[in-house]
């Protein structure tokens, strides 16, 4: 290709004029613009949900954890003994 098959391309590439008026496009593209923000809305709750849901288990996984290792402490089983309780001196 030569450089005036080239630049002719170029010029009328550039002066070509559009199949459709980008103003009849125009329902066509909110509508699907109305679609994709639908469908990214639906993502956005979906993944809220698993998040949140992770976050419940876990947050019940610790809780239930710790309950039964305090209830298997014997540390605590009776309370330690105070002197002042005691009637001896301090």
């Amino acid at each position: 290709m030569t450089q005036d098959e080239l630049s002719r391309l170029l010029q009328q590439a550039a002066s070509a004029t559009p199949t459709e008026a980008p103003s009849a496009m125009e329902d066509a593209i909110m509508a699907r613009v109305r679609t994709d923000t639908g469908r990214a809305r639906r993502w956005w709750l979906l993944t809220g949900l698993i998040v949140a849901l992770a976050v419940t288990a876990g947050v019940t996984t610790a809780a239930l954890i710790g309950w039964s290792k305090a209830l298997n402490d014997p540390v605590h089983a009776k309370p330690p003994a105070m002197p002042l309780f005691k009637g001896g001196p301090l």
